[in-house]
C-alpha cells in the first residue's frame, strides 16, 4: 500500500497504528507462504492449483506437469481443443 495513504489514516487515526502495523506483517507473512507455495511447486514441475472438490486426478498421473505439457499446450491453441479431449 502506498506510505501516503497509510501515513495521511495514521496522522488522521493514530489509534490504529497497531491494525496497521498488524496488517503490513500478515500481509508480508502470507506473501512469503505464497510465494514458497508457487515457486516450491515450479521448481518441481507440478502445478502450485489445488483440484476442485469433488475432483480428482486421473489414474496413472502425479498431477505433475510432464515434458510434453508445453507442447500440447501449444497444439491445443492451435486446434482449439484442449489437450485433454485431442486423447
Amino acid at each position: 500500500m502506498r506510505r501516503d495513504v497509510i501515513g495521511d489514516l495514521l496522522a488522521r487515526e493514530p489509534g490504529l497504528t497497531a491494525d496497521v502495523v498488524l496488517g503490513i506483517r500478515a500481509t508480508a507473512l502470507l506473501d512469503g507462504r505464497l510465494e514458497e507455495h508457487l515457486l516450491g511447486a515450479w521448481r518441481a514441475g507440478r502445478t502450485s492449483l489445488r483440484a476442485a472438490p469433488g475432483l480428482s486426478v486421473p489414474s496413472g498421473s502425479s498431477g505433475s506437469y510432464g515434458e510434453s505439457a508445453p507442447q500440447e499446450a501449444r497444439a491445443a491453441r492451435r486446434s482449439g481443443v484442449p489437450p485433454a479431449e485431442q486423447a
